[in-house]
């Protein structure tokens, strides 16, 4: 069983990420991108999820791990593998700002709206079609009702363990956009 954290970009993959490796669940990292001003716990990312469109032979490789695998990419999992998907998600227009903040140069907000809103419903559909678990995970939650969340996560995943202590890994001053 693979476990994949996935979402939008920006919408809080990393932190679950970092929070599943604290839970004493081994994940898959190349630590290649290194924490910065934008991600400063870590980006938690495997390069090889870049060319999953090539070669997805090497998903079998990480069996029993996680690996952070954004939405747009999941459409390129090997379907032979047996996945369970955390999919965080977080107000579209956080996500906006967040990604102009980091890249800038974005579309008009109401174009990258319609298209990121579109992509989720998609996925998702997409999921339940190839019967692939998920667990929609609401990032805005994680810090208001962080235990809530994170005994979901908890119960999906069958980990046992301690979502208060899980919860001290939820870094309120990461969540910069707010809306």
């Amino acid at each position: 069983m693979i476990t994949v954290v996935s979402g939008l970009p920006r919408s809080g993959t990393s932190m679950m990420m970092r929070i599943l490796k604290a839970s004493g669940m081994p994940v898959s990292t190349d630590n290649t991108r290194k924490p910065d001003t934008n991600n400063p716990h870590g980006y938690f990312e495997n390069q090889r999820v870049k060319t999953l469109h090539r070669d997805n032979s090497w998903l079998k490789e990480i069996d029993g791990k996680a690996v952070k695998i954004v939405s747009p990419l999941l459409y390129d999992l090997d379907l032979s593998c047996k996945y369970r998907i955390v999919y965080m998600n977080r107000k579209i227009d956080e996500i906006i700002e967040s990604q102009d903040i980091m890249i800038g140069d974005q579309p008009s907000i109401n174009d990258l709206r319609s298209k990121y809103e579109t992509a989720e419903r998609a996925v998702k559909i997409w999921l339940a079609l190839n019967k692939i678990p998920f667990c929609d995970v609401n990032y805005n939650n994680m810090f208001f009702a962080p235990e809530r969340e994170l005994e979901k996560v908890l119960k999906f995943l069958d980990i046992k363990g301690s979502a208060k202590y899980l919860g001290k890994f939820i870094d309120p001053l990461v969540w910069r956009i707010r809306k």
